[in-house]
């Protein structure tokens, strides 16, 4: 599910845009953005904590957050209709922190119950 939903955000991301309404007004995209790397970060937490990794919530914490650069990136620099934006990344990065401190309560919350 995590690959799946990384490839479609890949695909969202790099796709044309021309032709589509701009969400830009006011900066609502970045709404946007932070709910999909939300998103992104905790399916990859699933998928590190199935596999028994060594702090899952870190290691897919910096998945996220190094993959919405690399796409920003590619957006730059492969696109003519996208272009690379800060505000893009601080948005992901916030996504990704918010649903890491939920993660982190959540299981300190478990850790307290036993």
């Amino acid at each position: 599910m995590a690959i799946t939903y990384t490839v479609l955000l890949s695909a969202g991301s790099l796709m044309s845009v021309s032709g589509l309404s701009p969400l830009t007004a006011n900066n609502k995209d970045k709404l946007l953005h932070a709910g999909a790397y939300m998103g992104l970060t905790y399916l990859w937490f699933l998928v590190l904590k199935y596999n028994n990794s060594r702090a899952p919530i870190l290691l897919a914490a910096v998945i996220s957050v190094v993959y919405g650069m690399v796409i920003e990136v590619l957006q730059g620099t492969l696109t003519d209709t996208r272009e690379l934006d800060v505000l893009d990344i601080i948005a992901n990065c916030c996504g990704v922190a918010l649903v890491s401190l939920i993660l982190v309560m959540k299981l300190k919350s478990s850790v307290k119950k036993k």
